[in-house]
């Protein structure tokens, strides 16, 4: 007979067990759940294998998923702290929460930068940083990557700026090919258009369809872009002209008389300290005309130039002036309807993330370029397209995909053929991303900034901001005074360099006599472009005042030299100078566009060896070593030397190693474990 309590008890059991099954899939999609367009390139990389006859690689753990994705989105590796509380989570969407959390940070920003001052070319140093105004347009364009300004509005705006870069930091990308329209524009079809024309600025290009009309056609809207003003020009500046043609009356042409010669009337030291005002973005109606040795019959030389798209509709240009044509000009590059605006930038940034582009190269597309995998270059369009340029958005999508968790794939470009996107390609870390995970091993909270956090744009020069404070008769008797300033300037000068090089005057008190005068009067002339040494100059000038000293005292801790530059690639020098620790390691001259190299190099290999770097501050000062000192225990030691420098456990060699060698001396067993570390390829390479 059945046993009806045994029945019931039954139907309990089954009931529990339906609802532990019930909530078991209520958490699935918490693990597997993803964007539709993250599933959607998913499926076409799977598609893309199974005719190809290949699989794609295992899906890697959490260690190197959490060391992955701090390069790829804030380009450091993450802190021992941020690694152990990582880990330590047990929420099962804690990648796709982990790339929202870094998505949305500081980190992300300077990543952002690095990625754009490569392809921008930005320098804030050299003649072309002084020229160019990169001062202005590093802090500025941090400021819109922070913002997430969609990209389309952020380089349309690049594209028709105009102005002095103090006022207008965007003018900064046509001030830095300053006299050189031409090579702007093919310059500005290679990094947002993905189309080479350099070569059919001399000639039809020999390997695709753009002529030599084409070339100048296209760049006769950039043509009326002025990178430089000159003096008389200057509005802020007329008034003082005038006051200085007045009190010049008498000495002047008559021919200058009748107009103002600004170049007659400023003095040299005039001159120099205007100098800066020079190099403005502004509209002109001067025309482009085709080469005197232009060589082909479909048009004469030096006839005008008519603009003309390479690709899509065009507008009837003849009416328009010269400020509606660049406007007309950077719509037509940003529109989304253009062909290759949008295929470039989703493009470069799934490059950025994963190794090797959908489209190779990047930036040379041709008419019949097209995807290795089938419809990849497709999706990402209309992806980047759906988000609306959002450059967050879009990377939010492409991050969350199983083919970004994969295990890295050897890229042999020997044989590109091989490479059947299985998985992101191995890469060696960028000279920031290598800089930057130096920078936050010894400072772990580089990164930290508050939430309403903007760089501050710099100041106008001196003289600008003079010119809105003195009188126009104040200003006058200033120039007069800096004359004196610039001629003693130029005669200490002029002495002292003509003994400089002669070895049997160094170190007589005669070349140190000079070098002081030299350096005396550079130090005075200098003082008129500084405004605060200026305002005092006008002071004790006009008020029989001496003039004050403004130094003021050093205060707080005494930084040691290591820590003096301990900031994230993104807000040093850009780039830095030849010599510096990035550049020994790749990182871009800002000459060409994306020239960045991750090659390996014997002077990267002797720095990592026997650098003060290596060998001193990261074995001494680095955040995991000092955690380390706080235990006495060998294997709690290597473990946060592990989780610090390379996001994982230990393995059984580096136990054995740090055993046998901990009890003769605990500081050099840290020490060499650090330096060893920090060689290894596990650390210079994103798995």
């Amino acid at each position: 007979m059945l046993n009806t309590r045994s029945l019931r008890l039954s139907s309990r059991q089954i009931f529990r067990q339906i609802l532990t099954i019930a909530l078991l899939f209520a958490a699935l999609p918490a693990v597997a759940a993803k964007p539709k367009e993250s599933a959607r390139i998913d499926q076409l990389l799977t598609d893309y294998w199974q005719s190809q006859g290949v699989k794609g690689e295992p899906i890697v753990d959490d260690e190197i998923y959490l060391r992955r994705t701090y390069l790829t989105i804030v380009g450091r590796i993450p802190t021992y702290e941020e690694a152990t509380a990582w880990l330590a989570d047990k929420s099962p969407d804690k990648r796709h929460a982990l790339i929202d959390k870094l998505i949305a940070s500081e980190g992300f920003v300077s990543h952002q930068f690095n990625l754009w001052a490569d392809a921008l070319r930005i320098r804030t140093t050299g003649r072309e940083g002084n020229v160019s105004g990169g001062k202005y347009f590093v802090p500025w364009l941090k400021n819109q990557l922070r913002a997430n300004r969609p990209y389309d509005e952020l380089v349309r705006e690049i594209l028709s700026a105009e102005g002095a870069p103090w006022d207008n930091p965007a003018s900064s990308y046509y001030l830095r090919d300053q006299g050189m329209p031409l090579d702007n524009m093919a310059l500005t079809m290679q990094v947002f258009l993905g189309t080479q024309m350099q070569c059919a600025q001399c000639h039809d290009h020999p390997t695709d369809v753009w002529t030599r009309r084409d070339f100048y056609e296209m760049a006769a809207y950039r043509y009326a872009v002025n990178t430089r003003i000159g003096y008389g020009n200057i509005d802020e500046l007329k008034p003082v002209l005038e006051v200085l043609q007045e009190r010049n009356f008498e000495e002047l042409s008559d021919k200058d008389k009748k107009r103002m010669n600004a170049s007659r009337l400023l003095n040299p030291a005039g001159r120099d300290l205007f100098r800066p005002m020079l190099w403005q973005t502004a509209h002109r109606e001067q025309p482009l005309k085709y080469p005197h040795d232009y060589q082909y019959d479909d048009v004469k030389a030096n006839t005008n130039v008519e603009p003309h798209t390479i690709f899509g509709e065009n507008a009837d240009t003849k009416k328009m002036k010269a400020a509606e044509r660049t406007e007309y000009y950077a719509e037509w590059v940003t529109s989304a309807d253009n062909p290759r605006f949008t295929t470039v930038i989703a493009n470069r940034l799934w490059k950025a993330a994963m190794g090797r582009g959908a489209i190779e190269p990047i930036d040379d597309l041709r008419a019949d370029s097209k995807s290795q995998v089938p419809g990849l270059a497709e999706a990402l369009t209309e992806i980047m397209q759906a988000k609306d340029f959002d450059i967050r958005a879009f990377y939010t999508v492409i991050l969350k995909t199983d083919f970004f968790q994969r295990s890295a794939v050897i890229f042999d470009p020997e044989q590109p053929q091989d490479y059947h996107y299985t998985g992101p390609v191995l890469r060696r870390l960028t000279a920031e991303q290598m800089w930057d995970s130096y920078v936050v091993l010894l400072k772990p909270e580089a990164d930290e900034k508050p939430a309403d956090y903007r760089d501050s744009i710099p100041p106008p020069p001196a003289p600008v901001q003079l010119l809105s404070t003195f009188t126009n008769d104040q200003f006058a008797d200033y120039l007069e005074s800096a004359e004196v300033a610039w001629q003693e300037r130029q005669d200490a000068r002029t002495a002292f360099f003509k003994i400089r090089n002669d070895p049997d005057l160094r170190d007589t008190p005669e070349y140190k006599e000079l070098q002081q005068t030299h350096r005396d009067a550079e130090q005075k002339w200098r003082q008129y472009s500084n405004v605060d040494a200026s305002m005092t100059m006008m002071g004790a000038s006009m008020e029989g005042d001496e003039t004050l000293d403004n130094d003021k005292p050093n205060k707080g801790k005494k930084l040691e030299w290591w820590e003096k530059n301990l900031h994230r690639a993104a807000d040093l020098n850009s780039p830095e100078n030849v010599d510096h620790w990035l550049r020994v390691f790749g990182q871009s001259d800002r000459d060409i566009v994306d020239n960045a190299d991750d090659t390996s190099t014997i002077n990267q290999a002797l720095l990592l060896l026997n650098s003060s770097e290596t060998n001193g501050v990261l074995a001494d000062h680095s955040d995991p070593i000092k955690r380390a000192r706080k235990t006495k225990e060998p294997m709690q030691a290597l473990e946060i030397l592990t989780m610090g420098f390379l996001t994982r456990q230990p393995n059984e060699k580096e136990k054995a190693y740090v055993l046998a060698q901990w009890e003769a001396d605990p500081n050099l067993t840290r020490q060499r474990m650090a330096w060893a570390m920090v060689n290894t390829q596990e650390f210079i390479f994103i798995q």
